[in-house]
């Protein structure tokens, strides 16, 4: 037997003599059914990604936040009518004050306004009451004037005619005076030749001096009538210059008048002002209740304490359920937001055991949908979202209601996790590993969508009308 042959016989043995033990063979197969249960559960277990935010819970109505109550008015405390922790209704009086200024210290100023308001409240109504009567003088001239004038124009016309009457008279007289003076004439011719006696010449002498009077007596009436008519044209003019002048006094009188009804005005309107702005003082000396709730807080305490305007008094708290969360999350993850997506929610107190990648067997969170997000960030590159209670899940009896507001109280600190897609724990882990963000779909299969495929889309945000659209139907 050759060496090489004596050598393979020997190693042969050895082999055969150490053998495989069952044990081990056991152990590979299960090191390999593990090896695949973890690759199968790597490749079909899902995986729902989420963003996680930190915040507390608020009241969403404005109306309903807790109100703090401010002094209007520089005051002191006069009583408190409330204490902290007492139920009160709308309107309730929860402190009185008493004034510190000087100018509200009399307590019958208000009367004393008021007063003065009558006072020249009378005196324009006795002003208004001048001011009606001069109307009726100034239209007692106006009527007056209208009047006199043509009465003037009468006597005018009555002169004229006189003037008239008068010429016809002298023409007549003069007339007379020229067949008188022929007559003269004739007799003195037969005078003279001794056919007339001499008293036919003093006749005829007596009937030319006689004629010569009656001219000048008839002149004289044409005078006295045109005096007369330029006297009737004076009075007119006098009586119309009469007439206006009165006018001019009653109007300037009335303009002096409505002046000092306009100054009457202007005084009763700031008087009004100013008791109007009184009466509001006073009320603001009693503060009361501008909502129902908890006196949850009282600032200023004894009396006899000053304090100034606009100094915080006293704090109320309705009693409200309309409660929302106010997550931040990081400007990293604001993208990936939109209004109507799903969130889940652990408030400070109560228990919970959540597992974010599998919300369904998490235990004690609650459900939310996000219904407002900020436009811009807090100073911190951390952008607010505002989530409200998913009223259709707790509807159809998935999910629980909110707690009540007197065990879940605004402030509450909340953790909240935005559901994104659900993707394989695989793809999860290969996200991670590599730092990519989580994938978007625009049309969550939460509301009844069909889901897109897993990996990174063009544009988080192009479908959110139609998201919101899908979300008033659903509510």
């Amino acid at each position: 037997m050759t060496f090489a042959k004596l050598a393979s016989s020997s190693t042969n043995s050895a082999l055969s003599r150490l053998g495989s033990h069952g044990y081990a063979k056991q152990l590979a197969w299960v090191l390999g059914f593990l090896l695949l249960a973890v690759v199968l559960g790597l490749w079909l277990t899902p995986w729902q990604q989420n963003i996680m935010g930190k915040g507390e819970v608020i009241v969403f109505s404005p109306m309903e936040r807790p109100q703090t109550i401010n002094a209007q008015i520089d005051a002191r405390i006069a009583q408190w009518h409330v204490t902290e922790g007492e139920w009160v209704n709308q309107g309730d009086a929860l402190l009185s004050l008493e004034e510190v200024k000087t100018d509200y210290l009399d307590p019958n100023q208000l009367a004393r306004l008021q007063q003065e308001r009558d006072a020249l409240t009378a005196q324009q109504q006795a002003i208004q009451q001048q001011l009606g009567i001069m109307g009726s003088q100034l239209v007692s001239q106006q009527t007056l004037q209208q009047a006199a004038v043509p009465a003037a124009q009468l006597k005018i016309s009555q002169a004229e005619q006189k003037i008239a009457a008068s010429k016809q008279k002298l023409a007549a007289a003069e007339q007379s005076q020229a067949t008188a003076q022929i007559n003269l004439s004739r007799r003195e011719e037969l005078y003279a030749n001794g056919l007339r006696s001499k008293r036919d010449l003093e006749l005829a002498q007596l009937a030319v001096a006689k004629a010569e009077a009656d001219v000048q007596e008839a002149k004289s009436s044409v005078d006295i009538a045109n005096q007369e008519r330029s006297i009737a044209s004076f009075a007119t003019g006098e009586k119309t210059a009469e007439t206006n002048i009165k006018q001019q006094d009653v109007m300037v009188k009335q303009a002096s008048l409505a002046e000092k009804s306009a100054k009457l005005t202007q005084d009763i309107a700031k008087l009004n002002n100013k008791l109007a702005s009184l009466k509001q003082r006073q009320e603001q000396r009693e503060i009361h209740a501008t909502v129902s709730g908890q006196v949850t807080r009282v600032f200023k305490l004894g009396k006899g304490e000053t304090v100034k305007a606009d100094t915080p008094l006293i704090k109320i708290t309705p009693q409200t359920n309309d409660l929302a969360a106010a997550l931040y999350v990081a400007d990293w993850n604001a993208p990936l937001l939109s209004v109507g997506r799903p969130v889940r929610l652990q408030f400070a107190g109560f228990p919970a055991i959540q597992f974010a990648g599998w919300p369904g067997v998490s235990r004690g969170t609650f459900a939310g949908t996000i219904v407002a997000i900020d436009a811009t960030d807090d100073g911190a590159s951390m952008y607010r979202i505002l989530v409200k209670p998913d009223k259709n899940a707790v509807k159809n009896g998935t999910e629980e209601p909110w707690p009540d507001s007197t065990v879940l109280r605004p402030g509450s600190q909340a953790l909240g996790w935005v559901l994104l897609d659900t993707v394989p724990i695989w793809f999860e882990l290969w996200r991670q590993f590599n730092g990519f963000a989580p994938t978007v779909s625009p049309t969550p299969d939460y509301y009844g969508m069909k889901p897109t495929s897993f990996g990174p889309h063009k544009d988080p945000f192009k479908d959110d009308a139609k998201l919101l659209k899908t979300v008033k139907k659903r509510k």
